[in-house]
């Protein structure tokens, strides 16, 4: 089987269903204090996509999606190409004065996705590591009234044609 980008994204995002909940409740128990994360269910998990289903969305959800990267080390029998795979954490900015609670809770989600890939090294089928960059707090407007706050990591590995 030819392993490619659609299988790679597959193949994370199963991790993350599959432990991130164990992370969260790592994070809550390392913090043991009142601010505490809540699971992100399965049907909270978008691909690519901002449409109006997000408005849907109270409190915590997923988005992740394909970073593009193009092949190097090309030949007529062989490519390397750089898979750079966007997971983020993100919710709807309620506008409070509070705000602060829902940047840290942000930070505490960000080291549960982390904590999920250094527990599953070998997510991507007989391929490198994935190697993991943490990407800052960030918000962008959504629509005329919302704002979304997220955070995320980029989770990079290489495959090749052969």
């Amino acid at each position: 089987m030819f392993y490619d980008e659609e299988q790679m994204v597959k193949d994370l995002i199963q991790v993350f269903k599959d432990g991130l909940d164990a992370e969260i409740d790592c994070v809550n128990t390392d913090k043991n204090d009142a601010l505490v994360l809540d699971y992100i269910p399965l049907d909270k998990y978008v691909f690519e996509t901002l449409d109006s289903r997000l408005l849907n969305y109270k409190g915590f959800f997923i988005m992740y999606g394909l970073v593009d990267t193009p092949p190097r080390d090309a030949s007529l029998n062989n490519f390397i190409e750089d898979v750079v795979i966007t997971i983020k954490i993100a919710t709807f900015d309620s506008g409070d004065k509070a705000r602060e609670n829902t940047l840290y809770k942000l930070l505490r989600y960000r080291q549960a996705l982390k904590r999920v890939l250094m527990k599953n090294p070998d997510v991507f089928r007989n391929y490198a590591k994935p190697l993991v960059s943490s990407l800052r707090p960030d918000a962008f407007p959504y629509d005329n009234r919302s704002v979304i706050l997220n955070i995320g990591i980029d989770v990079k590995a290489s495959v090749t044609a052969n």
